[in-house]
């Protein structure tokens, strides 16, 4: 994307095969949402609202779905707190996020569970293990020095801090994880376009899955808690 993308819509978007690429912009002041019809929907803040994108989705819900996780509260935004305000929201036994109010998006946690070296594991049917390991700062390697390229929920994931790109300073991140000085216990909500989520509204609708910040060759992809 250049300095300015105007409006533009995709129709059909494959995240096995395609890639969206924000280039030129400050990743801060974009905001990726999900619409009343299910679709990805990126406004690019520093064009005052007249770039946008919006990917169409081919099999949204009618409702907000977080589709790998049921029963549990989901802490949407660290900072939302220091105002006095609830981030805890609840997904009930059908993965349904229910929203009063639009919310913005950070690092995502779940409570009662912060320790992803004992607590999750790959599936139902394997033992827990740390779904972050030296396998995934390889990842982050490969895709740095352009070996192979991160995208879709893998990206995601690689990019640990989430400033909007995959670096060394991820690397870093995932290095600290492993050796127990700075553990990660957040997560990312994607969308079915393997964007980001950074903004919610209160009549959002469509798929989110629950990415493991740190997991960058998605070894963890259809992980459980243990």
């Amino acid at each position: 994307m250049g300095s300015y993308q105007g409006i533009d819509i995709i129709e059909k978007f494959d995240v096995f095969k395609d890639k969206i690429v924000f280039e030129n912009y400050d990743y801060s002041q974009i905001s990726v949402s999900l619409t009343s019809e299910g679709d990805s929907f990126v406004n690019f803040l520093e064009d005052n609202g007249s770039s946008e994108l919006t990917v169409n989705s081919s099999n949204a819900p009618g409702y907000l779905k977080i589709k790998n996780l049921q029963n549990k509260y989901l802490k949407l935004r660290d900072d939302l707190e220091r105002d006095g305000s609830n981030s805890e929201t609840l997904i009930d036994s059908n993965g349904k996020l229910l929203l009063a109010a639009s919310t913005p998006i950070g690092q995502v946690r779940v409570k009662g569970h912060s320790d992803f070296k004992s607590g999750i594991a790959k599936n139902k049917t394997e033992p827990e293990s740390d779904p972050i390991n030296l396998s995934d700062v390889l990842a982050q390697l490969k895709h740095i020095i352009g070996l192979r390229e991160l995208s879709g929920s893998a990206k995601q994931a690689g990019d640990t801090n989430n400033d909007g790109s995959v670096d060394l300073s991820d690397v870093l991140d995932n290095l600290n994880h492993i050796i127990g000085l700075r553990p990660i216990e957040t997560f990312d909500l994607v969308s079915d376009a393997g964007l980001k989520i950074n903004s919610l509204n209160a009549d959002s609708i469509g798929n989110l899955t629950l990415v493991i910040n740190g997991d960058a060759d998605q070894s963890h992809s259809d992980w459980v808690f243990t």
